[in-house]
């Protein structure tokens, strides 16, 4: 087997170039696995979606301690070019990764015996308990078949290994590949930022004594009074003078006599209550209201938070050196929104500041969407430059110092705060181009509002390295630490996976894997997007011929709002237009770089 890796090793590591990544973390950390024991008795089509069904009932049972039951989508449909719409269903893509990955062990023979997939299978169903779990290994074959169970943990077994074996090839990957994965790490970007801060508009909020209290209503979450809880409690309570003998025997029999009365009555404080009458002499029982946020400082603390586990009415128990509490929530009561007159001062303005604050974030919002839609058309009929347009419309735009994608925030980046964060910068210049652009149009990004308003980016070029500095990145840096880490992984032990579930995934998509995982993405992707390519080339001919028509309507007599309106529809068009250029644009680029992947 060892000698197969070797023998393709070149041909599976030289392009190592990420334009798309997919992490097994996400999907087992925020899908939803409802519906999953239902969707894997019949609702899959290939072994690889069967497997991912599996894989999330044994993770969700893992993280809550029992299997998923009720239907509901456990992987939504994935958007893979970020326009918002949903290309591809996410089981079809996981399942699609997964099957690649089978196809590949399979070729290189990966094989473990019996006992190997037993012991995988105790560490997995024992995982966080300790001890094996044999009616949830029960339920899981009574909803998969213990055929494709263990087939499932043998491939596991399988993938890790191919994952830690492949690994040996960071410490043999030639200079040629790479060197462009340096050059990406150490190439700049040359940028101006124009920013619409939410505090500038905090002056343009208009009629905010009848808007206030609307607000306020909507917001009742965040201004009514806090949830409480009708709370009863038994206490008996137990002498710490040992010599006081009477007392410490009276205890004993109260308890004795309250824990029969509950496993004969059933354990709820109805029954609670008429034992506790019928004691001699009687015990009474003590009743009060607590706000849920203050519990923790009450001495009823830990009795508390027992009950609001359980159910409303149950008797939860609760022992301590002073004596034995019995107790739990008689009723819950919903938090009431005050009247908006009846607050007070510091109150009524904390309401005040919250709603200028949103108010002034949805001013700045629609200013920039409004700005970057003048923006796009101005540059796209190359009247304006980028810093021309903003100072002509007094909006403010500041210079980025010089970074790359991995630098991190500095004193050097001190004038961001309070408008934009680096990391955001660095999310939006991905995939950005300037040397590829048509027009200027090309190297803006889109409004991007966040906590302080919101930004435009305008990609004024790349910077690329100088030789002698990616130079000594090949002969040490980034590379060298590329190579000793995949020598390290590959001497680790792969027999049996990790027994911590976040541990074992974050691995789950090493470097080696990320062009097959692009592939796969592309594929799908360019796949759902045939019909689209065909609709946006007729919109494209229609459009056009619209704003010929409307360009060759030329009326001597028209009014004022008659130019303006036939102005705003040639507007509209040519946004339509540009819009569907780049997304025809980016189709192109999918099915570019697919046939290089094909290579």
């Amino acid at each position: 087997m060892f000698g197969t890796i070797r023998k393709h090793s070149q041909a599976l590591w030289i392009p190592i170039i990420v334009l798309v990544s997919i992490s097994m973390v996400w999907f087992f950390t925020n899908s939803d696995p409802s519906t999953l024991l239902q969707r894997g008795q019949g609702g899959t089509t290939t072994l690889g979606q069967q497997q991912v069904l599996i894989g999330a009932a044994v993770q969700f049972w893992q993280r809550t301690g029992q299997l998923p039951r009720r239907a509901s989508e456990i992987l939504p449909a994935q958007d893979l070019d970020g326009d918002g719409n949903r290309d591809v269903d996410g089981l079809v893509l996981m399942g699609a990764i997964r099957q690649d990955l089978l196809e590949r062990t399979a070729a290189l023979d990966i094989q473990f015996d019996d006992d190997a997939v037993n012991s995988i299978i105790r560490e997995q169903l024992s995982y966080p308990r300790g001890q094996f779990q044999q009616e949830t290994y029960d339920q899981l074959i009574q909803s998969f078949g213990e055929a494709a169970l263990r087939i499932y943990f043998h491939d596991e077994l399988a993938i890790r290994h191919l994952h830690q074996v492949m690994g040996l090839g960071g410490g043999m990957v030639s200079r040629r590949a790479f060197r462009p994965i340096v050059e990406q790490q150490l190439l700049k970007y040359d940028t101006e930022v124009a920013v619409f801060r939410a505090s500038e508009y905090t002056n343009q909020v208009t009629n905010i004594a009848e808007r206030l209290v609307t607000y306020y209503a909507d917001n009742n979450r965040t201004y009514k009074n806090e949830n409480r809880v009708k709370f009863a409690w038994l206490k008996i309570a137990v002498p710490t003078n040992a010599a006081n003998k009477a007392a410490i025997k009276q205890a004993q029999l109260y308890q004795t006599e309250v824990y029969e009365g509950l496993r004969q009555q059933g354990t709820n404080l109805v029954a609670l209550s008429q034992i506790a009458t019928k004691l001699k002499p009687p015990l009474k029982i003590d009743r009060t209201e607590l706000a849920e946020g203050n519990v923790t400082s009450h001495d009823l603390s830990t009795l508390f938070r027992l009950a609001r586990n359980g159910k409303v009415g149950d008797v939860q128990v609760h022992r301590e050196s002073s004596g034995v509490y019995f107790g739990g929530v008689e009723e819950e009561i919903e938090g009431s929104l005050p009247d908006f007159k009846s607050l007070t001062p510091g109150r009524s303005n904390e309401v005040l500041q919250a709603f200028l604050k949103d108010e002034s974030q949805n001013l700045a919002e629609e200013a920039g969407r409004s700005f970057y839609t003048n923006l796009t058309t101005a540059l796209v009929e190359g009247n304006h430059t980028f810093d021309k347009f903003c100072r002509s419309n007094k909006v403010e735009v500041f210079t980025v110092p010089l970074f790359t994608s991995n630098t991190q925030p500095g004193p050097v980046y001190a004038p961001l705060p309070n408008r934009v964060e680096l990391p955001e910068l660095q999310r939006a210049i991905d995939g950005m181009d300037p040397s590829k652009g048509k027009t200027q149009a090309d190297r803006i990004s889109k409004f991007n509002p966040n906590v302080h308003g919101g930004w435009i980016l305008n990609l004024k070029q790349r910077v690329p390295a100088s030789a002698e500095q990616i130079e000594a990145e090949m002969s040490g840096g980034f590379a060298g630490q590329y190579r000793r880490l995949g020598l390290v992984h590959a001497t680790q032990r792969h027999s049996v996976p990790s027994s911590n579930p976040q541990q074992r995934f974050q691995v789950a998509e090493p470097t080696w894997n990320f062009r097959h995982v692009e592939r796969i993405k592309l594929e799908l992707f360019i796949t759902s997007k045939k019909d689209r390519s065909k609709e946006i080339d007729g919109k494209l001919e229609l459009l056009g011929n619209q704003l010929t028509q409307l360009t060759q309507q030329g009326n001597p007599d028209a009014t004022p709002a008659e130019l303006r309106t036939q102005e705003e529809q040639m507007d509209a068009i040519r946004q339509q237009l540009l819009q569907l250029e780049r997304e025809r644009g980016i189709i192109s680029q999918a099915e570019t770089r697919l046939k290089e992947l094909k290579k």
